[in-house]
């Protein structure tokens, strides 16, 4: 059973490609690939636990026992997808990467991702590909404060945009620690902002289905990305940066985008456009 992880990242389009996936269950079924989305992995008792639960499970028998409920459900849904007649399994869930209130918290991009991607590892089967969009700094931060902001969770903290501004960690970072949790999976990296149109062909590269296979295209899918970016565009009134912030942060992602395009060790930067639909 090959493993295809779908990690996000959060406010990057994902739940655009989630749609186009479920749109085309059935014919991702006829091609031998099964599907389970955040909600699914969800309902799974302590799967969003995991990382919490792992530091302790050396030392308590609570913790290591409910892990390995964890490890047990995940091999039941691979055994039945197997008995089924697929040969892939898609799992997608963002919030392996951590929580946008954690990044907010810590003024860093999944601060505590290593320790998480090595508790997941240890219940998941080794993924054979990893798929990650990633955004520009600017406004994926500006998304994550409106989306908590409107969930709730009133972001404060005096500098936040200034700190977020100087955070050291990026895209190329994250990557890099989901290369060393799995080493062996190859990583398909692709831009939000040309997911826009795009969001079939995407889906359609992430579940490796063949050239001769297309995806049934979804007007309201294929626009979704389009219309979150429109939403995320208004202005955040917790959240502002300056003039030379946002441009330093948009800089620097057109740099990390260069160091992630040269990555080696089968990290592959996507051009949505390039895949036929």
């Amino acid at each position: 059973m090959e493993i295809v992880l779908h990690l996000g990242a959060h406010r990057t389009g994902s739940t655009a490609v989630d749609q186009a996936l479920s749109r085309n269950r059935r014919l991702l079924w006829e091609n031998g690939i099964g599907l389970r989305l955040p909600g699914d992995l969800r309902a799974i008792a302590d799967f969003g636990a995991v990382a919490e639960l792992a530091p302790r499970a050396a030392e308590a028998a609570e913790a290591a026992r409910r892990l390995g409920g964890v490890r047990a459900a995940i091999d039941r849904q691979v055994r039945m997808a197997t008995r089924r007649g697929r040969v892939r399994l898609i799992l997608s869930e963002e919030n392996i990467l951590g929580t946008m209130q954690g990044n907010l918290r810590a003024r860093a991009l999944y601060p505590d991702l290593a320790p998480r991607l090595a508790a997941y590892a240890a219940v998941l089967p080794a993924p054979a590909r990893i798929g990650l969009a990633i955004r520009s700094y600017d406004t994926v931060w500006m998304s994550m404060v409106r989306h908590v902001s409107h969930a709730g969770h009133p972001v404060r903290g005096r500098g936040l945009a200034a700190a977020l501004a100087a955070a050291p960690r990026g895209w190329p970072e994250v990557i890099g620690e989901l290369r060393a949790a799995f080493p062996a999976a190859a990583i398909l990296v692709w831009r939000q902002e040309a997911l826009a149109g795009n969001v079939t062909a995407v889906a359609r590269r992430l579940a490796g289905l063949g050239d001769g296979v297309a995806m049934i295209p979804h007007e309201a899918v294929a626009n979704a990305s389009a219309r979150y970016a429109a939403q995320d565009g208004a202005a955040v009134p917790r959240l502002a940066f300056s003039a030379a912030e946002a441009e330093r942060l948009r800089a620097r992602y057109r740099a990390d985008l260069g160091r992630i395009a040269a990555m080696a060790g089968g990290v592959t930067l996507l051009d949505p456009a390039e895949v036929p639909t």
